[in-house]
This record gives structure tokens, sequence and C-alpha cells, in this order.
């Protein structure tokens, strides 16, 4: 299980059947504070989600964002989320010129953390565990 604390930025790896924590990384959580309300509100969404799948993104080419004009990069995994109504959140990697923000609310509401702290989560993340983000 993993555990996303917005409000402290770190994600947590939980054992269940030990009942023990197994890491702890820094990451970006959404720009705004709160429950995410629409779409582009950039608020990460707080919830119980399943991991819905792990997406090789190393080729995703970095866009630019329409509303702020920055250019966004995932890193090399793309950890979906499922997070009814909305879709296209996840966990990921960033790039150079984002590692500052990790720690910080900076995200357009993924959860966003240093490319190798994501690759050594993505050797244990898998379809259906669950991803519990809280305030």
């Amino acid at each position: 299980m993993w555990i996303c604390h917005k409000g402290a930025h770190l994600l947590f790896g939980v054992d269940e059947e030990a009942r023990c924590l197994f890491g702890c990384w820094p990451v970006a959580t959404g720009r705004n504070s709160g429950q995410k309300r629409k779409v582009g509100d950039m608020r990460t969404p707080e919830g119980l989600f399943p991991v819905q799948g792990v997406h090789d993104a190393s080729y995703w080419q970095p866009y630019r964002d329409k509303k702020t004009g920055d250019t966004v990069g995932y890193g090399p995994w793309f950890i979906r989320l499922k997070t009814p109504p909305w879709s296209g959140i996840g966990i990921h990697g960033t790039d150079e010129g984002h590692l500052s923000e990790i720690g910080t609310d900076a995200s357009h509401g993924c959860i966003r953390m240093k490319n190798e702290d994501l690759l050594r989560i993505k050797k244990v993340v898998r379809p259906g565990q669950k991803v519990l983000i809280v305030p």
C-alpha cells in the first residue's frame, strides 16, 4: 500500500502484511490545496485509489501546459491511478527543471517525485495496489 500525505509532501510505502513502513520519499503535489473539484484545478485528489497500470513514459515528450505555460515532463515511468471521475492522475518523475519543486505544492494534480525515487518504487508497485491520498 502507498500513502501520500499532501501536507507533508511525502509518499510512504507500507507493507500491510508485516505492518511496517518500508520507505518514504519526498514528492510534489497539486499547486492548489484541497480536494480536486474540476479538471484543470491543479489539485491532487484525496481518497483511496487503486493503481491502474505502470506505463513506460521514457519516450513521452514534454509538453507545454496551456494554462501555465510550463513545460512538463513525466520522467521514465507513469504509475496511473484510477481516480474517478478524474483521469490522467498518477505518480511520475520529473525533469531537471522541476527538481527544486519536489517537497512543495507544484504539480498539476499528480504526485511528482525524483526519477531515482520513482525507479525505486517502480520495482515494487503493482496494478491493484491501493494508494491513499490524504490532506
